[in-house]
């Protein structure tokens, strides 16, 4: 009998990093946040590579994806960006986490990729009040990531209560050394166009998913924990897993729990 090739993990040119399992497997396309990239997801690929071939991608403004055209720099644009390098993967489960996690539902939402399932983590479906203060306050970030130097803003940025549950002290400083390759440019154009304060919001169109969504939450993050849970109440096939001991950042802040929660779903719909 022929052995099978050995898996081999990759990345491509645009950044992506893709598992190049020769097993007939169901797709997984994996979207980082505001700051990360394609690298954020290696240990959760790791874990999930004998389950799905994986696919994570960088976003606009972020690691490899740098001088892109005017309009990727958009919610809509990037949508359409993603949509096309994910062309190759039938019907993958798409996965995006915060700013990622809008991308994604924003996609599925518009119907510019077929997807088998939606796995959301710690994000938003859009802003119905105060959207143009949050605008504001995202170009005012905006505005420092282009001026000052790339260490001092993100030391600021990783102050927000939003991330104080990744910890202080070497985990903190570790935290924005890890951050420090990026384009301070390219990332004042991403989050000026991706604010959640431009996006259209998505509450309406929720009950029309008719696929499984996996909504995930850390439970220190209770903000994030309560508008999931909205988005649970409307989505008609949707699962709400809130993490203990986590905050914004669950991949990050506990990744065996979340491992075997997106391994669980991965079985349950392929």
């Amino acid at each position: 009998m022929r052995p099978k090739p050995a898996k081999r993990d990759l990345r491509d040119n645009s950044g992506a990093m893709l598992n190049a399992n020769p097993d007939a497997l169901p797709a997984l396309a994996l979207l980082h946040g505001f700051l990360g990239s394609a690298q954020d997801w290696d240990a959760l690929i790791a874990q999930v590579s004998p389950q799905a071939r994986c696919r994570a991608i960088d976003l606009p403004g972020h690691g490899a994806a740098l001088a892109c055209l005017g309009p990727d720099y958009t919610m809509p644009g990037a949508a359409e960006r993603v949509a096309r390098q994910c062309q190759a993967l039938e019907r993958p489960f798409l996965y995006g986490y915060s700013m990622g996690g809008r991308l994604a539902l924003h996609m599925t939402c518009q119907g510019l990729l077929p997807v088998r399932a939606l796995i959301l983590e710690s994000c938003n479906a859009g802003l119905v009040d105060d959207a143009a203060e949050r605008a504001a306050r995202d170009d005012a970030w905006a505005d420092r990531f282009d001026a000052e130097p790339l260490a001092d803003v993100l030391q600021d940025w990783y102050r927000q209560p939003v991330f104080a549950t990744l910890g202080q002290g070497t985990a903190f400083s570790e935290r924005v050394t890890s951050r420090l390759g990026g384009s301070g440019a390219e990332l004042a154009r991403s989050l000026r166009g991706m604010s959640v304060g431009r996006q259209t919001p998505l509450w309406s169109a929720l009950p029309t998913l008719k696929l499984p969504v996996l909504l995930i939450a850390g439970e220190r993050d209770t903000a994030y924990v309560d508008c999931m849970q909205r988005m649970a109440d409307l989505c008609p096939r949707a699962e709400m897993r809130i993490v203990l001991g986590a905050g914004h950042n669950v991949h990050a802040e506990q990744p065996a729990e979340l491992h075997a929660i997106v391994s669980q779903f991965l079985r349950k719909h392929t």
